[in-house]
């Protein structure tokens, strides 16, 4: 099932990023400012790490991929993806009126890609080995996502969301709706790691030697 998972989630998520980037250049007025916006996008961006680690569960053999095999990876990413799902019900479908194919990659790359990649961590990946001194490492790419949208923001005017244009909504209220999601996104992230423990907790409660006091 876990294989099953996987290459389910590289199949239907490399296809519809393929889709996604291809109605993007297609839009844009040129190739380069297509794959600017294409990159800009925190899903995006999610889906593609997202397709690696489904990718190197199938290449498990694969020394180019491994290091999307490490727990702190793949736990940020679902993490990563719930933010994404709440995101997209919440904000952005309500405001977005899309149809055919950019319908089609919307609802895969925000409600079907994400919980596949939860399913897959949750129910077939939790190592035990996660702990809460990870939370820094498994935040810094939300930090670095939103340090690139702002500065991008500031020097060419483009911002990939309402709740991040600060010409519309103002610095002020553009820091707190970030910093929001940030901490949103820790609190996943550390939901995350406490499920992670609750396997090593399991089984020291079944093998005692396994217990980290011995």
């Amino acid at each position: 099932m876990r294989h099953a998972i996987a290459t389910a989630g590289l199949t239907i998520g490399l296809c519809a990023l393929v889709l996604q980037f291809g109605m993007t250049v297609a839009a844009g007025p040129t190739l380069g400012a297509a794959a600017a916006q294409f990159f800009g996008s925190f899903n995006n961006l999610a889906s593609i790490l997202t397709v690696l680690i489904f990718a190197a569960d199938i290449f498990a053999r694969s020394r180019w991929l491994r290091g999307f095999r490490q727990p702190w990876v793949y736990a940020t990413m679902a993490a990563a993806g719930t933010l994404t799902i709440g995101i997209y019900l919440l904000v952005l479908a309500p405001q977005w009126q899309a149809h055919g194919g950019q319908l089609v990659a919307d609802i895969t790359l925000h409600l079907v890609l994400p919980p596949l990649l939860i399913v897959w961590s949750v129910g077939f990946n939790r190592s035990g080995t996660l702990t809460y001194a990870e939370l820094p490492l498994m935040l810094a790419p939300s930090v670095l996502f939103v340090i690139y949208t702002m500065g991008r923001g500031l020097m060419f005017g483009q911002y990939p969301y309402a709740f991040a244009d600060i010409p519309m909504l103002g610095p002020a209220q553009v820091t707190i709706n970030m910093t929001a999601l940030l901490v949103v996104q820790t609190v996943l992230n550390a939901f995350a790691v406490t499920i992670d423990k609750s396997i090593l907790a399991s089984k020291i409660q079944h093998d005692p030697e396994r217990s980290p006091d011995r």
